[in-house]
């Protein structure tokens, strides 16, 4: 994604809760914010479920050995309780902006506009993925 589309977003957020990119002059500052957009970006495409008990191979240690010292390995009981992921569905550019602008046109008070974009992300996410 450009810098042109972060800037785009990052402007409609800061909007959305009274404030605007313009108010942002220092580079630093800026870059800090397009390199926070972007890892919440790719954290939500690539959210995947990893099991805490066998850190996804599938397989834990049974507490047992074998004859000759190797760990005896089980089938993790993920592989039971969990029906299989489907692959994330992550929203267009145009999405972001479509929400973006509507918690901007929507917001109330200053703090009101933040969780109004949070919320309609939210809501256009679960659409996609469920």
């Amino acid at each position: 994604m450009t810098d042109d589309w972060l800037d785009f977003y990052l402007d409609n957020i800061l909007k959305a809760s009274g404030s605007a990119l313009k108010h942002y002059s220092m580079q630093k500052t800026k870059d800090d914010m397009r390199q926070a957009l972007r890892q919440a970006i790719a954290g939500l495409e690539s959210q995947e479920f990893v099991c805490e008990w066998c850190d996804g191979t599938g397989m834990v240690d049974s507490g047992g050995t074998q004859p000759w010292g190797e760990a005896i390995n089980i089938p993790c009981r993920c592989q039971h309780t969990h029906p299989p992921q489907r692959t994330w569905q992550g929203l267009t550019d145009y999405e972001i902006g479509v929400c973006s602008t509507e918690a901007a046109m929507n917001r109330s008070e200053m703090v009101g506009g933040a969780v109004t974009f949070a919320r309609a992300i939210e809501a256009k996410l679960k659409e996609k993925n469920t």
